[in-house]
């Protein structure tokens, strides 16, 4: 494995995703890389795993609210991307959907990362956690309501 991995996470068919300063790894149950997807001079800026795909935010700087998302699929393969600015509070990966937070906006994309519907949310949300059939839970710094994205 080349780099320091950062996290890492169980997925489906005994593989592993491995968050890298540089790129995400995956690596079969003995711990042989069987795939890896290079983040190719951006930053990672945030992340989320699932049963089957790791959902990347990565970033032309730093520091920039510029760049894209991506889905890696358990090969190491991108299964669907999309560009993106804004600041990014949160990911949530459910059912191959993903609800992306920003202040006072979520985006809830499909497995391809297309956009399926954009939200407004209140104020002061700092994490959105989609769950199965068809709402979210959102947290605030006080407390957390049920929010239906039907």
């Amino acid at each position: 494995v080349d780099g320091i991995i950062l996290d890492f996470e169980f997925l489906d068919n005994n593989t592993i995703s491995a968050i890298c300063e540089e790129m995400l790894i995956i690596l079969d149950g003995d711990g042989e890389e069987t795939g890896r997807y290079s983040y190719n001079g951006m930053y990672l800026t945030d992340y989320v795993f699932s049963s089957d795909m790791t959902t990347l935010l990565l970033s032309h700087y730093r520091t920039g609210n510029t760049g894209m998302l991506v889905n890696v699929d358990t090969r190491g393969r991108s299964s669907g991307s999309a560009d993106t600015e804004g600041e990014f509070l949160s990911l949530s990966l459910n059912d191959g959907d993903l609800l992306a937070l920003r202040s006072g906006t979520m985006t809830l994309y499909d497995s391809s990362l297309n956009v399926k519907r954009d939200f407004s949310c209140p104020l002061g949300v700092r994490q959105a956690l989609l769950r199965s059939g068809g709402d979210a839970l959102l947290l605030t710094g006080y407390g957390a309501e049920l929010y239906s994205l039907s």
